[in-house]
């Protein structure tokens, strides 16, 4: 995307602790910088994203000053049913910036297949969801897909039957998704291993890509 002549900046947000954000380099002034990041203490959920709800409204607060800092901002994209997402997702909306959000139904997925398999009860769905809270990901995907302006969708033999599984009206939906493929860059792993077999520099790197 940064690459693209119509995308003018790009601004990843994401988490580190307190120390993280004391020994990070700063950006060289008047550069507009690239990451920005939300200082979490996390010692208690030992890093863990599930153990994360708690520091929901320093989430919010560290989402909040990050988009303010960069505006205008023209889109947020939100990825994954966590809570970083119902922060990124809450504060688009107070701020009126637009939401593209990545349709996993990766909650879904979970206890689709524990159901096929006769895995799933009350008992064992009370404890993965004490551990996971998959019941409210669940939903929280449902709601991110309902509520977004756009929907980045991944390729899969009829990608809008998605839309009904959540529960949405197929053809409202379609009208504000597209797919979008999502993969590795294979020739920057060439040549990182062309390098490495010659004795050039040791660089091995991918890019994902999701937008």
């Amino acid at each position: 995307l940064a690459r693209r002549d119509d995308v003018d900046h790009i601004l990843t947000i994401g988490r580190g602790t307190p120390l993280d954000a004391l020994t990070s380099p700063m950006p060289p002034d008047g550069d507009r910088p690239s990451y920005g990041m939300i200082a979490i203490d996390t010692d208690r959920s030992g890093g863990d994203p599930s153990g994360l709800w708690e520091h929901l409204p320093a989430v919010e607060r560290g989402v909040r000053r990050q988009l303010r800092s960069a505006a205008p901002i023209d889109v947020i994209h939100l990825r994954m049913a966590d809570v970083g997402a119902l922060a990124g997702a809450t504060v688009a909306r107070q701020l009126q910036v637009p939401i593209c959000f990545s349709v996993a139904p990766d909650p879904h997925n979970v206890l689709r297949s524990l159901q096929s398999r006769g895995e799933l009860d009350l008992d064992s769905f009370a404890e993965l969801d004490t551990t996971t809270h998959v019941w409210f990901r669940a939903r929280l995907v449902e709601q991110l897909t309902g509520d977004a302006d756009r929907l980045a969708l991944f390729p899969r033999s009829r990608p809008s039957e998605l839309f009904g599984q959540l529960g949405l009206d197929e053809r409202a939906a379609e009208g504000r998704s597209a797919v979008v493929a999502e993969g590795i860059d294979v020739d920057l792993i060439r040549r990182a291993e062309s390098q490495v077999r010659t004795g050039g520099e040791r660089r091995t790197g991918s890019s994902v890509i999701d937008d």
